[in-house]
């Protein structure tokens, strides 16, 4: 994306961003659009922030009009300047330091990130209930009166949609709703901060109207709920009550934790080899194990088992939070390194 930016030769880049309220479109125009290959701890597509989105457009359209990028600030003139408005402080970039070292620039706004999980922050916007940091479902209430809302989704907020259809080809390669296997639903979250961007900027501190759904769609709910303020009072620290002290670091996209058993990517936080003790097939094929494979010696038989959360033949989320350091062992020459001995492992612990 800087490469657009700075290039002035890609202003095209911006006609195949994708629209936050676009990850549903799983047709193969839409799975096209940018990012490509980013996609959530659910295996749904991202996207980039509203304000990400405007700014490369706004890029794009200056570079259309008059042939060239738009000027650079020259930080010299701005050494002097000190942020004051709130907008102004959340803007603010250090001298020296690179785009990517700003908040709004992390991948830890739509995903665990290495520094901190971002998504955290939208559980307890709406007074009374707890959402999903990643999902329009409502975990816990707040007050006996709202028990209701416990165990529904939240469909929309002040009159903004939090999800969006799923559309794309069906197995006979028709292009039409794609329903969950699960509920039959054909919509899916959008992502906090894009889904919300409206409501915080118009309805801070305001009861709003809230729409909830039951699991199976059978029932429909509301009720008004007060949208708790971003920050504290006058200043760019986020408000206390919407994110305590540790909330944003509690689900990190650690190597051993989100990595390696939730994230869909192959190129994050570390080396994952996903396919290891490797042997190459008369026929020309080769054969292997899943690194995520819970029984896989010299003796297993090398039958690559696809990602799937719920076989019980592969490593789960908990597995690895709990036992990481010995579930999970070094790849050399792209063989497991020898499971350690029972002394080994008593001396570990």
């Amino acid at each position: 994306m800087l490469l657009a930016l700075e290039s002035g030769s890609l202003a095209w880049f911006a006609r195949v961003l994708r629209d936050y309220d676009k990850v549903g479109d799983l047709t193969d125009e839409g799975r096209r659009k940018m990012p490509g290959m980013m996609r959530n701890a659910d295996g749904r597509h991202l996207a980039l922030t509203r304000r990400q989105v405007n700014q490369v457009k706004a890029a794009a359209e200056y570079i259309l009009a008059g042939g060239q990028c738009p000027p650079e600030t020259a930080e010299e003139d701005t050494v002097d300047v000190r942020p004051v408005n709130l907008a102004a402080q959340l803007d603010f970039r250090g001298k020296g330091n690179p785009p990517s070292s700003r908040p709004d620039t992390a991948i830890s706004n739509a995903y665990p990130g290495l520094e901190m999980d971002f998504r955290n922050v939208w559980r307890y916007i709406l007074d009374g209930i707890v959402l999903h940091e990643s999902a329009n479902f409502v975990l816990e209430v707040e007050r006996e009166e709202l028990q209701f809302l416990k165990g529904m989704l939240i469909l929309r907020v002040a009159g903004a949609d939090v999800t969006a259809p799923v559309t794309g080809p069906n197995g006979a390669g028709e292009v039409g709703p794609l329903k969950d296997l699960a509920f039959g639903s054909d919509h899916m979250a959008l992502e906090w901060s894009n889904a919300l961007a409206s409501v915080l900027r118009q309805n801070q501190g305001q009861e709003v109207l809230c729409e909830f759904q039951s699991l199976d769609g059978k029932q429909q709910r509301s009720a008004h709920l007060r949208v708790r303020h971003f920050f504290e009072e006058g200043t760019a620290v986020i408000a206390r009550n919407i994110a305590e002290p540790g909330s944003l670091t509690q689900s990190l996209c650690a190597p051993w934790q989100n990595d390696y058993r939730e994230c869909a990517c192959f190129y994050w936080a570390a080396n994952r080899p996903d396919f290891v003790n490797v042997e190459p097939q008369p026929d020309g094929a080769s054969a292997g194990h899943n690194w995520m494979q819970k029984d896989r010696t010299v003796n297993t038989p090398k039958i690559y088992i696809n990602d799937d959360w719920l076989d019980e033949r592969l490593l789960t989320h908990c597995d690895l939070i709990r036992d990481w350091e010995k579930a999970l062992r070094f790849i050399i020459g792209n063989q497991d390194e020898p499971p350690l001995s029972a002394e080994a492992m008593v001396d570990r612990d």
